[in-house]
């Protein structure tokens, strides 16, 4: 017996009821400018970061004040959305997709090698989180804000959707 389909949102379906909610958090929003899940693919890189495709998870807005285990598009909707001049919830995705644009650097953060950044020096940047499934990687987005001066090692540049 197979794992069931996980839900999958709409960039639309991100109301303010949707979004201020604490269930589905691992529904998959869909990338606003392919219709696809993807929202790119990080490349065969001789870093030791695993190639894989990158997802946008509908997430959490975390728990107490330090917001712990906060990801995906509610946290960034919740904690980031005045930096990156986000006004609707249904917005997230674009922005973010925005961000993760064909081309942009992929870093290592010296701070913290588990989590590539995406950064798009006009943008922002994207903080990802490596998820195997099924033996499979991918990449979930944890956080996304609009600080455009990020150090780190680069080591690849982000590849299209697929």
């Amino acid at each position: 017996m197979s794992a069931p389909s996980p839900t999958v949102y709409q960039p639309s379906d991100l109301s303010e009821e949707v979004i201020n909610g604490k269930k589905t958090k691992n529904a998959l929003v869909t990338n606003p400018q392919t219709g696809g899940l993807s929202f790119g693919k990080i490349p065969p890189n001789s870093n030791g970061v695993s190639e894989g495709e990158i997802y946008l998870k509908l997430g959490l807005a975390g728990h107490g004040r330090q917001r712990t285990g906060a990801f995906g598009a509610r946290h960034v909707w919740e904690k980031h959305k005045g930096d990156l001049g986000i006004t609707t919830p249904d917005q997230t995705p674009m922005i973010i997709a925005d961000i993760l644009s064909e081309g942009v650097d992929i870093l290592l953060s010296k701070t913290d090698a588990a989590r590539p950044i995406a950064l798009n020096t006009t943008c922002g940047v994207v903080i990802l989180e490596r998820k195997v499934i099924d033996q499979v990687t991918s990449y979930s987005i944890v956080s996304a804000y609009g600080k455009k001066n990020i150090t780190g090692i680069v080591i690849g540049k982000l590849i299209k959707p697929s």
